[in-house]
């Protein structure tokens, strides 16, 4: 049988900090749990666990599973980190099909306790309202930038954009692998050009469900709750994803795209860098003017189909117009669209469709 032309992966934190936190290590089996500089590793040994074993790589399993196992990680992880270092480092741990582990280290940036193990994931301004007892003065409402003790920072907001594509669920995208094209092909449609920038894209499933960041795990306020896509949606049990529903910051639902605003308050997480506060940025996705093709009315909401004639060409030169006409605020006529005074006043980016004024 061929070797899978793939690794399994999970992506943790080293960093001194973590050592004198108690909570690091809670996860940890009785019999070996210690201070320890890195993040959720309990997590990370889970989440390749579990990867190993749905692709039926038995000996891979094994040599990782149990107590065991989790010393066998650990060593292979402290052979290879320089554990009396003050700089914090992402580390890459892959695992092949026959059990080799291969540790890869690099620089990463600064955090915090709270950005790591926050008290709790702060609600959206717009829920933000706190109450204390009237015997200390009443109601006090959080302004804007205030926080609780513990919260994790709100400044610099990752802008988190939706992809323009959807993506098919599959094992690739429920188990973290090195086959990662969609979530490259993801990150280069809205434009994010390296993995410094505080940008992150959503993957879409083929029925239009959230199913997580390309490098993330992200949070929704829903009916008063933060809500994580459910793992039926497509995407992955992350580390900081388990440990936000085992502290119940969180709850599983589906979170469906053309539910979100733009500006909308979110979190996202992963197991190098923890919580971040993000925001929803639907203008920020470049337009696919292969797409806009229908024509909406947004008084009568009709759609309007802009192809009248049956060439192919005139459909795209109509949508193109469209396009242009939304890009740079000019109103571009063409015979296949409908005669509006003004210019375009909206664009639909999850049914990709042109919102003009009244057709007159």
């Amino acid at each position: 049988m061929a070797e899978p032309d793939f690794q399994l992966f999970s992506s943790l934190r080293y960093d001194p900090l973590l050592t004198p936190l108690s909570v690091n290590a809670e996860a940890w089996d009785g019999e070996i749990k210690h201070p320890s500089p890195f993040y959720m590793l309990p997590y990370h040994r889970d989440r390749l666990l579990q990867a190993a074993e749905n692709f039926g790589w038995t000996v891979a399993a094994d040599l990782i599973r149990g107590p065991g196992g989790f010393t066998h990680l650990l060593k292979k992880l402290t052979e290879t980190v320089d554990t009396q270092s003050t700089k914090p480092l992402r580390i890459r741990v892959l695992l092949s099909k026959d059990g080799t582990i291969t540790v890869e280290p690099s620089p990463t940036l600064d955090s915090s306790k709270e950005a790591l193990y926050p008290e709790r994931l702060p609600p959206p301004k717009s829920a933000s309202k706190m109450k204390v007892s009237p015997l200390t003065g009443g109601a006090l409402e959080l302004g804007d930038g205030d926080s609780v003790r513990g919260d994790p920072p709100i400044d610099q907001p990752y802008e988190v954009i939706p992809d323009t594509v959807k993506t098919t669920p599959s094992p690739y995208t429920s188990y973290k692998t090195t086959s990662r094209d969609m979530y490259t092909n993801g990150r280069q449609r809205v434009g994010i050009k390296d993995f410094t920038a505080r940008q992150e894209v959503l993957l879409v499933s083929d029925s239009g469900e959230i199913m997580e960041g390309s490098l993330t795990s992200v949070y929704f306020w829903r009916d008063g709750r933060w809500t994580t896509p459910n793992v039926a949606s497509g995407g992955q049990i992350g580390t900081t994803r388990r440990w936000a529903l085992e502290k119940g910051f969180c709850v599983e639902g589906v979170v469906k795209v053309d539910s979100l605003a733009d500006g909308e308050e979110c979190w996202i997480s992963n197991g190098v860098k923890g919580f971040l506060f993000g925001k929803i940025n639907e203008t920020a996705r470049p337009l696919d003017k292969s797409s806009l093709i229908d024509v909406v009315s947004s008084t009568s909401n009709k759609v309007v189909y802009p192809a009248q004639s049956t060439s192919t060409e005139d459909a795209q030169a109509a949508a193109d117009a469209a396009y242009s006409s939304f890009a740079t605020g000019e109103r571009k006529d063409h015979p296949c669209l409908p005669k509006a005074p003004g210019h375009i006043t909206q664009l639909s980016r999850h049914s990709k469709k042109l919102v003009l004024p009244a057709v007159v």
